[in-house]
């Protein structure tokens, strides 16, 4: 298959081309290190952007992203001290740091994702796989810090990460590389490896850690990931809870299976049960005692306000019939209070009243009528909604889409109740109304 990756184009002719010799790049990238973390890393991560985009050997780029990345790695752990335990929304120098942070990583994968691209239209590798299967990790472990840098400072993850992560994924199982080990000295880290620890970290609601609390995930994650597993067979339905669908071909997070919903195109599906069960037994050593009914966060959270969303439903529809049966009574006594005025009506015209001077008089006069009882259900309103104050929550008694809707829904039908009874009354013969009963 072929890769296709989010790439910016590249410049060949560049008006201001930036410097790539390493001979004047590398010593100035180690002064830049010397300088303050937030200027450094804003100032690395423009460097780099301006790279990206010009023409150079693959060698040559390869020898420049090794050396951003060794910077970056050494960037983060600082820039993550301004912004991590910084109250939000960020501001100042914790803003200026979450996004040096997150754009350095950015950079640092659109440089790995155009030596893949090269890399991956390859016929002939006279080196064998090792070269493809060192920028798929390093592709996938710029993924990873991306998310990482995403979650810690509470920004959205940027635009097609995940679709090209997908993609990578893909295409290294597509050439059988996807568990070839990085190094020989460390056979258990492949590529599916780190794509694991990716998808598990979204799936383990990242946005809702307390500060210090992800770094404890992410560890957890890198020694027990190779628990989880990755399939094209979908999993007896019985065991939906513990598997997540990836959606190759879409922007977006692995999600749980279990809360449904179809997708278009290839997917494969990441089965945790043994990783349920690694962190069961891990529990039970922790603890002394065996552990059981273990629930995600979310299940808990829905659980423990199933009867009170049950009752804002039952609130929800007894109050949609209320309007819907108040909307229907209003309309049978504005239409017909216009039908017995069918004679009224009939004189007026047959004395030369013009047909909308009457239609417009029964419409002010019923409307007249229809205001006063709305603006009567309305303080009646206000003074009641004291009694559902227990039962809301972050929404205001008084909440002004209620109070604002449910009054012109009501006049709209009192207007459409008074206004096609007139009009039909209006159009007929005076002679045919003045006999009406």
């Amino acid at each position: 298959m072929a890769l296709t990756l989010s790439l910016p184009a590249i410049d060949t002719k560049p008006a201001n081309p930036p410097e790539i010799r390493p001979a004047k790049l590398f010593p100035w990238l180690d002064a830049q290190l010397k300088r303050d973390p937030i200027e450094a890393a804003g100032t690395i991560g423009d460097s780099l952007a301006a790279i990206n985009r010009v023409a150079m050997s693959d060698s040559r780029r390869l020898e420049i992203a090794e050396r951003y990345w060794a910077a970056g790695d050494l960037l983060w752990p600082q820039l993550e001290k301004a912004f991590v335990r910084s109250t939000h929304p960020l501001t100042g120098e914790a803003l200026a740091a979450a996004k040096a942070a997150l754009g350095l990583a950015s950079e640092l994968s659109v440089a790995y994702k155009h030596l893949l691209a090269r890399e991956a239209d390859r016929r002939i590798h006279l080196t064998g796989y090792r070269l493809l299967v060192a920028l798929i990790h390093r592709c996938l472990q710029c993924t990873a810090r991306i998310l990482i840098n995403s979650y810690l400072s509470y920004s959205p993850v940027p635009a097609k990460t995940w679709l090209d992560a997908h993609a990578i994924y893909a295409f290294s199982r597509e050439r059988d590389q996807h568990q070839s080990p990085i190094a020989a000295d460390q056979p258990e880290m492949t590529p599916e490896r780190v794509y694991l620890q990716a998808l598990l970290l979204a799936l383990a609601n990242p946005y809702g850690f307390r500060p210090g609390q992800l770094d404890t995930v992410v560890r957890y994650l890198q020694e027990f990931s190779h628990w989880a597993k990755l399939t094209d067979v979908a999993p007896v339905h019985r065991m939906a809870k513990a598997v997540a669908i990836i959606p190759g071909g879409h922007d977006f997070p692995p999600f749980s299976a279990n809360k449904g919903g179809a997708i278009e195109g290839a997917k494969i599906f990441l089965l945790t049960y043994d990783l349920a069960f690694q962190i069961q037994e891990q529990l039970r050593k922790a603890t002394g005692m065996p552990v059981t009914r273990i629930r995600s966060m979310e299940e808990v959270a829905v659980l423990s306000t199933v009867r009170r969303r049950l009752n804002a439903l039952l609130m929800a529809i007894f109050g949609g019939s209320a309007l819907l049966l108040a909307s229907i009574g209003i309309y049978g006594l504005m239409a017909y209070s216009v039908q017995q005025r069918t004679q009224e009506i009939g004189i007026r015209i047959a004395l030369g009243a013009e047909s909308s001077q009457v239609r417009n008089m029964v419409v002010k006069q019923g409307m007249r009528l229809a205001l006063m009882g709305i603006v009567a259900g309305i303080a009646a309103s206000f003074g009641l909604t004291r009694f559902l104050e227990s039962s809301l929550y972050q929404v205001k008694a008084w909440d002004p889409l209620v109070f604002i809707g449910s009054p012109l829904i009501l006049g709209a039908v009192s207007f459409l109740s008074v206004w096609l009874p007139a009009r039909r009354a209006t159009r007929i013969d005076p002679m045919i109304a003045l006999r009406h009963e």
